[in-house]
């Protein structure tokens, strides 16, 4: 689900006249309505359009036609997902030579470029860190991604992104670390864990203006059965029992799994804090590209030296 006025503000270069006139028209009819730094530009009325999950696009939008709603927009949704889901295909990309920044010497740069045509069709440019499985040349634990310092030149198709090489600690632990969302304010991050053997995600809230992190509870995440978000946002107990779950990625097969990591027990208060890590631990890097129709590539991964 999107909010229609922000889902209105995003396309105003390509529509101003109508985008002004939807916007104007939500506000006058929501009554009241409370937003949040989260998403300032929502007001309160939302509407489906499928937008990150691709393999429920079609069966979304089946269902969405059950309900009595505008039929024009029906009919977009489906010419909207069929075209979508035509395009199969992903981004080829070109690593380049590893650079050092000017602006920080401590500071690694990557670069990978990829064609004008895919640049124009990214939606989202992610920098990957991550380390080989022991024993393995080809498996990769993903320790998370991070937006704030890729940026993508659509004319050239040059991406590039920077790490400093810190990390976000959890109670002393390296965790993997999701962007969920993010405004100019803050954002929303997740770290997949198991509590006490239970799997689920832990809701971070970072405060741009503070810089500050906030670990919300835990969250049960999307039931894969139902498709329903669970509600309850479980706070977490000194005592409980966390592991952190990493992601992986096999550049041979391109198979995707999940690995445990160390096993700890919360404290009294759970603090999350970004430090330096030791520059010795073969630490790689790479991009995630996501184009308009939710289609994913990894470049490949350069060593972090």
């Amino acid at each position: 689900m999107v909010d229609v006025a922000d889902l209105a503000d995003e396309l105003s270069s390509l529509y101003p006249t109508e985008s002004k006139e939807l916007i104007s028209s939500v506000k006058k009819s929501v009554i009241y309505n409370i937003n949040s730094l989260g998403n300032p530009r929502a007001n309160g009325l939302s509407i489906y359009f499928p937008s990150k999950d691709r393999p429920s696009f079609r069966s979304n939008a089946v269902k969405y036609d059950e309900n009595n709603f505008s039929e024009s927009y029906e009919q977009f949704i489906k010419g909207y997902v069929d075209r979508l889901l035509g395009k199969e295909k992903g981004i080829k990309s070109e690593k380049l030579s590893l650079k050092k920044s000017m602006m920080n010497q401590d500071t690694t740069g990557f670069e990978v470029k990829v064609s004008p045509e895919d640049a124009s069709s990214l939606v989202n440019v992610k920098g990957i860190v991550g380390q080989y499985e022991a024993g393995s040349t080809s498996k990769i634990r993903v320790l998370g991604t991070d937006q704030n310092h890729v940026k993508l030149d659509e004319k050239t198709g040059i991406i590039k992104g920077q790490w400093n090489q810190d990390w976000p600690m959890l109670s002393g632990q390296m965790v993997p670390m999701f962007v969920t969302n993010q405004t100019a304010q803050q954002a929303t991050y997740v770290i997949p864990v198991k509590v006490n053997g239970e799997k689920m995600e832990l809701v971070v809230l970072h405060n741009k203006q503070a810089n500050t992190y906030d670990v919300l509870g835990a969250w049960g995440g999307v039931d894969p059965k139902t498709g329903v978000p669970d509600r309850n946002l479980r706070k977490v107990k000194e005592g409980d029992k966390i592991i952190p779950l990493y992601p992986t990625i096999d550049q041979k097969t391109n198979q995707r799994g999940m690995v445990d990591g160390k096993e700890f027990t919360a404290g009294k208060v759970l603090s999350l804090q970004w430090q330096a890590l030791q520059k010795d631990q073969n630490f790689l890097y790479g991009f995630e590209l996501t184009n308009f129709a939710q289609n994913h590539s990894i470049s490949d991964f350069t060593a972090v030296k």
